[in-house]
């Protein structure tokens, strides 16, 4: 197998072959034309996802640690999803932006790039993988869900993750050299060495395609369709049972809420990789099973993989919209942390730096204080506990024999309370 061959098979040999053709504004065949459009649409479209996508990447990080989910084993893979799929976006954009300009050749520059990306997409996949496997326990084994599936496993798990993604993607700095460009001898590009050119393949079938995309396609697809099956069998249950709730209704609701988010996450992710896969073991068969490529076909399978990994790289932009499309629980979880950064940036603006009605409830805070011990002794006082998944609310309630609201242990508390039929307050929830 020449070298060639291996440089129409690298990332950047559309660029260097349209440059050489005289570019798409030039005449030439329709196998090169589209070529050209599909390089043109891959260009365009991962400049525009890439930014977008690490925005809102960020934005889920940021309501994944700051909000009252960050404790949860489900925060922890999504937040190592939204760091890994960042990492892919930036090193996807700097190759489409460099590769276009032709501003450097440089092994100093695109190993390094090259094996983060590949380390980012193979433990964006495994991630998948694991809340996916998470997600399973928790509807097939649910009185081990609290056991199994903790924040402790979760960051052991993406440790592991991390270092099996890094070993795996060690090659490049093996295979990989400075040489000679086959076009030009008097260049040199970063390209795989004339003397690996099989083990180079080898390891983009194992690894770059087969760990990284296949085998995780496969294992969702499995546990995705065991675990929604469960689903429906325990929600036929639910129907046959009585009407009547218990006190884990809201609680089994919620984790319901949950998986529900995370499998759509997980099956977009299949739907979305399923055509690049396949039109990258086709291209593969074509151009290296059966010999020597006719070029315009070869264009062609170019071309159409060059589509398909525009579905592929969407894989690591959209999550934060499923998220805000499937998940509930993220939904509000999101408007409480920025309506508490809003609250706080309206406080800084203050002249004093604290808000006039801070200082009303601070004053309050210590009358309430002093009354909470007589609250206590005249009335009755009642400690609940208000839980979610991956999170819990103490609410107290304090009320009075006369039914006026005596004290409380937080200052805003009976401005929320509710009222009885003279307008004194009854009862107040935290």
């Amino acid at each position: 197998m020449s070298n060639e061959t291996v440089v129409a098979y690298t990332n950047h040999s559309n660029v260097r072959f349209m440059s050489s053709a005289g570019g798409c504004d030039a005449p030439s065949s329709l196998d090169v034309q589209f070529l050209c459009l599909a390089f043109l649409a891959e260009y365009h479209s991962i400049l525009v996802m890439a930014p977008l996508g690490m925005v809102c990447n960020i934005l889920a990080l940021v309501t994944f640690l700051a909000s009252r989910l960050r404790d949860t084993s489900t925060s922890c893979y999504l937040v190592g999803l939204a760091v890994c799929d960042s990492v892919v976006l930036l090193g996807d954009m700097l190759e489409v932006l460099v590769t276009a300009q032709g501003w450097t050749e440089s092994c100093f520059f695109w190993l390094p790039l090259w094996y983060l990306s590949a380390v980012g997409r193979c433990m964006s996949a495994w991630i998948i993988v694991t809340f996916t496997i998470e997600r399973f326990v928790s509807v097939a084994f649910p009185l081990k869900r609290q056991s199994i599936c903790t924040a402790k496993r979760a960051k052991q798990m993406i440790v592991v993750l991390l270092l099996f993604s890094l070993a795996s993607n060690a090659y490049f700095f093996v295979l990989f050299d400075y040489i000679p460009s086959v076009s030009n001898p008097n260049s040199y590009r970063c390209n795989v060495k004339p003397a690996m050119i099989e083990e180079y393949l080898v390891c983009s079938i194992v690894f770059k395609i087969g760990m990284s995309i296949i085998l995780p396609i496969v294992i969702v697809v499995v546990f995705n369709t065991v675990t929604i099956r469960i689903l429906d069998v325990v929600k036929r249950k639910r129907r046959q049972m009585s009407s009547k709730k218990n006190d884990s209704s809201d609680e089994q609701s919620l984790i319901d809420k949950t998986t529900a988010m995370l499998l759509v996450t997980s099956t977009c992710y299949v739907v979305l990789a399923i055509p690049y896969v396949v039109t990258w073991i086709v291209t593969y068969f074509y151009q290296y099973i059966e010999g020597a490529p006719d070029r315009a076909q070869s264009r062609t399978y170019s071309g159409i993989k060059k589509i398909t990994h525009i579905f592929y790289v969407m894989n690591f932009a959209i999550n934060f919209f499923l998220y805000c499309i499937s998940g509930t629980v993220f939904r509000s979880e999101l408007s409480f942390v920025f309506r508490n950064r809003t609250c706080q940036r309206q406080r800084s603006m203050s002249p004093t730096g604290v808000s006039s009605n801070t200082i009303v409830n601070r004053r309050n805070l210590h009358a309430s204080d002093r009354s909470a011990a007589a609250a206590m002794q005249m009335g009755t006082y009642h400690k609940k506990t208000d839980t979610t998944e991956g999170s819990q609310r103490p609410s107290v309630e304090i009320s009075s024999k006369d039914g006026h609201c005596v004290g409380s242990s937080n200052s805003s508390i009976c401005a929320s309370s509710s009222s009885g039929p003279n307008g004194n307050v009854v009862e107040s929830k935290l």
